[in-house]
């Protein structure tokens, strides 16, 4: 199908899927044989952070309206977005496992003739992972262990135990992306990976007692209920910056969950016997439901409900977002008590530990269907519950790599091939000898080091510009650098002067950040925690500092036995607190934490020559590299699994590459 334009009209109705792709097609079709609407104003990508707030806004909202095998369970509504405006999101065909999303926008609230004021904010490419809930999990605080089973309660595994610290884990969060389980103990939350292993403890809270959390992992942040000193807090996935968001007109607050489709978060309020929603910034503090002893929250963004445990009637029940709608789902015996409630939406189904039965119940969710799941000798004291993982992913495609190739003759060229290799394109030709690159994504423009200059151009090779030039400056060379692209910052290493700078993205304000180095090599930024990796073959360290260069510090040496004799090249993947380099000495690729602990060889000699460049693929899994020697672009699973040749320069230019990148694939 075409890449062309779809949009959905305001106010169409939900339709039962076969019936709404159809339409889709039929309207899609339609568009292709007219060229679309006529006066649609149209921009490839946003480039403000408004629009790119939307599309991201957007994009969230899509996966709550695809099935766990990625089909449509319903239309897309529109999204408020600020004052006056109503954005829509589209999902058109996805039958080559692309996902086309279209964020569009009526101006000020109006319903105006469409093709004049209809306009296209964002196109994205998104392939679709199919999740389907794989397994149940839960706390149980009388066994001190979190455990995992089938979705039907067989297959029942520990995961965690009091050997991995645990004594009264009770609420549970699944982030779903990054594939880890975070639960609450006391005053602590720690996390670990979907199968145990890798524990880590994230937040200690002195004085409090954490007795809800929930995720947003596409924001990377964590949100938790402390019913001793009665606030909602917010704070990263790792937990730095702890912030309260509500410590007011709350008592004893337990469950929360986060509404990333519509921007809201919901919590019980124990104290008050409430059910209330705040703005993920702790604004706009509602009450949905009065006079309810709420627990167990679970919700449905697309049907925009409440799911929960009344302990009052000891019933689950649902609400709609705006209070109303009340209805049974389950009535339970006198002395049911339910901690732990998660939805499966695309089969229909509800799941809940259950303290006084010792058990893991299912129902479907119109309350037919009971079944005991796990039962008393599979559990204790059950509390928290999630199913994991529960919902399909929309992940942008990967473009492909560009990379700086020597041309010989000190002369450089910039270029570029689809994620298979193909089609092989020159976007930049007869620079200077270059040597790192890096890509903006807000500005769709790539930046390379070439020699003693810094420079620039878009995606397509347009526009070059020199961003920078020692010969106007203090710097002697431009070899590796990073970007900074929320603060509009290049940093790099000048090996020759010896020392690190940094410049803006105007090519301004030339700044001398570290000296003393001896031969560096690549750097790169975790901005997540605020600082700048770099390697020096001279010193045989990698080392950190804070990014106006302050804190200098050695993450690795070759003095204390860690792989650094020959590093090349770095890269740094701050989401999940990951450092990966090439040691040229050993010829490995290798990954640490960022405190240089829990050091792994990735990829060894039969596989890495002479890697000049890392680039890292989050979203495709995959790290990329340049291969001098061998004149060839490749890559491999980021555990380091199932390398392989991406471009090989040999039948082709016969010219080695040097830096390389990788762009999504939208652009």
């Amino acid at each position: 199908m075409s890449r062309a334009t779809r949009h959905l009209q305001q106010g169409f109705i939900l339709l039962p899927v076969l019936t709404l792709l159809a339409l889709i097609a039929l309207f899609a079709y339609m568009l292709n044989r007219s060229g679309g609407m006529e006066g649609r104003v149209t921009a490839s990508r946003a480039t403000t952070i408004q629009a790119r707030y939307l599309a991201e806004a957007a994009m969230r909202h899509a996966q709550w309206f695809l099935t766990a095998d990625c089909s449509y369970r319903a239309a897309l509504t529109d999204i408020p977005f600020g004052a006056g405006h109503t954005y829509g999101a589209v999902l058109t065909d996805n039958s080559d496992g692309t996902i086309h999303l279209v964020a569009t926008g009526v101006v000020n609230g109006q319903n105006p003739d469409p093709s004049t004021h209809f306009t296209e904010i964002m196109v994205d490419d998104y392939r679709c992972v199919p999740l389907v809930p794989k397994a149940i999990y839960w706390s149980d605080w009388g066994e001190q262990r979190i455990r995992r089973a089938e979705l039907d309660g067989s297959g029942i595994t520990d995961l965690l135990s009091a050997t991995n610290g645990l004594l009264l884990p009770k609420p549970l969060a699944l982030d779903q992306e990054n594939r880890a389980i975070y639960w609450g103990d006391g005053n602590l939350i720690s996390r670990a990976e979907v199968d145990g292993g890798s524990t880590q403890q994230v937040i200690d809270c002195l004085g409090c007692t954490v007795s809800g959390i929930d995720l947003d992992p596409v924001n990377s942040l964590l949100y938790y209920t402390d019913s001793t000193n009665n606030q909602v807090v917010r704070a990263t996935l790792n937990g730095n910056n702890p912030t309260v968001l509500i410590d007011t007109l709350i008592t004893q607050p337990n469950s929360i969950r986060v509404d990333l489709v519509n921007g809201r978060l919901y919590f019980a309020d124990g104290g008050n016997q409430e059910i209330k929603s705040a703005l993920l910034d702790g604004t706009d503090v509602k009450t949905v439901k009065p006079a309810v002893a709420a627990q167990a929250l679970a919700l449905d963004p697309v049907a925009k409900r409440i799911y929960y445990f009344d302990r009052n009637t000891r019933e689950i029940d649902r609400i709609d977002f705006n209070g109303g709608g009340l209805a049974t789902i389950i009535s339970l015996p006198g002395g049911s008590d339910i901690n732990g409630l998660d939805l499966d939406p695309a089969n229909s189904l509800i799941y809940w530990s259950r303290l006084d039965t010792r058990s893991i119940q299912r129902a479907r969710l119109d309350g037919s269907g009971l079944t005991d799941l796990v039962v008393s000798g599979g559990v204790s004291k059950p509390w928290g519950l999630r199913l994991g993982p529960a919902q399909p992913i929309l992940l942008p495609r990967t473009k492909g790599p560009y990379w700086t190739e020597d041309q010989g003759n000190k002369k450089q060229v910039v270029r570029r091939a689809e994620v298979d290799g193909s089609n092989i394109q020159t976007l930049v030709s007869a620079q200077k000898t270059t040597q790192g690159i890096k890509f903006d994504l807000p500005s769709e423009c790539l930046y390379w080091a070439g020699d003693q200059r810094i420079m620039r151009a878009t995606v397509k090779g347009a526009q070059l510009t020199v961003v920078h030039d020692c010969a106007t400056g203090t710097c002697t060379s431009v070899f590796g650098l990073a970007l900074d692209s929320t603060n509009q910052q290049v940093y790099w290493v000048d090996q020759a002067g010896k020392k690190i700078m940094r410049v803006s993205y105007s090519g301004g304000n030339e700044t001398t950040l570290v000296t003393g180095l001896n031969k560096p090599w690549d750097i790169d930024l975790d901005l997540v925690h605020g600082k700048m990796y770099w390697v020096d073959e001279g010193t045989k360290t990698m080392s950190r500092a804070n990014l106006d260069g302050s804190g200098v510090e050695v993450v690795l040496a070759d003095a204390l036995g860690a792989p650094v004799r020959q590093a090349y090249a770095i890269a740094v993947d701050a989401s999940h607190s990951l450092l990966y380099w090439f040691d040229n000495y050993t010829r490995i690729i290798y990954r640490s934490t960022l405190t240089g602990t829990a050091i792994t060889p990735l990829i060894g000699p039969s596989d890495v020559n002479e890697a000049r460049a890392l680039a890292l693929d989050l979203d495709g899994g995959k790290i990329y590299w340049s291969e001098k020697g061998l004149k060839k672009i490749k890559r491999a699973n980021l555990d380091g699994t199932t390398p392989e040749v991406v471009v090989d320069l040999t039948l082709e230019s016969n010219k080695p590459p040097w830096g390389v990148v990788v762009v999504p694939a939208s652009l």
